[in-house]
């Protein structure tokens, strides 16, 4: 029962942080720089320590957009789903077949250069 009590008085003390951790490194198309270009993923975790005593209880849950840092320019920027960053370990620019006239389109574009036929992302 002590034990149980012990537990229980820990709890309002549970304290969230919200933390900026670097998933690691690889190639990313920049807006910035209009080409692809090695970068870092980073990501906003929410962690949660024992208040007052700086021990962590969780390793962290994803609770924000991911974050791009181009190591060339070195801007960030924060995807929000509205273009292709397309990270990954490739260094070359990947394309995509456009599913009305099969040309080749850019990764990060969602529209066809060729035919105008425009990929719709996310909801309606």
């Amino acid at each position: 029962m002590e034990l149980l009590h012990f537990f229980l008085h820990l709890l309002p003390s549970l304290v969230p942080k919200q933390e900026k951790v670097c998933r690691g490194p690889g190639y990313f198309n920049c807006p910035h720089c209009g080409r692809r270009q090695p970068g870092e993923l980073y990501e906003t975790v929410t962690r949660r320590y024992l208040g007052g005593h700086g021990i962590p209880l969780s390793h962290g849950e994803a609770s924000g957009p991911e974050v791009y840092r181009c190591l060339v320019c070195p801007k960030e920027v924060t995807a929000y789903g509205h273009y292709g960053y397309d990270f990954g370990p490739h260094a070359r620019r990947q394309t995509w077949k456009c599913f009305h006239c099969k040309g080749e389109v850019p990764y990060e574009r969602f529209d066809c250069p060729h035919c105008g036929y425009r990929f719709q992302v996310g909801g309606r």
